[in-house]
């Protein structure tokens, strides 16, 4: 299960797929932020968090 999220926007997807499509985990992410927005988008997979963060120099995965 993988579920993204963005708390600046509001944004809350989970994709029940055991292995979802890079397209799919990029549409996700691209609707979750907001035009111009420089926040962090969450993403959960199996219990891993992650962070893709974009601040301008683009976007950059963070593993936690």
């Amino acid at each position: 299960m993988t579920t993204i999220t963005n708390d600046f926007t509001g944004y809350s997807a989970t994709i029940r797929k055991a292995n979802p499509t890079i397209a799919t985990i990029i549409r996700h992410v691209r609707k979750s932020k907001a035009i111009d927005c420089l926040s962090t988008t969450h993403i959960e997979v199996d219990g891993r968090l992650m962070e893709l963060a974009d601040f301008g120099n683009g976007p950059v995965l963070i593993a936690r």
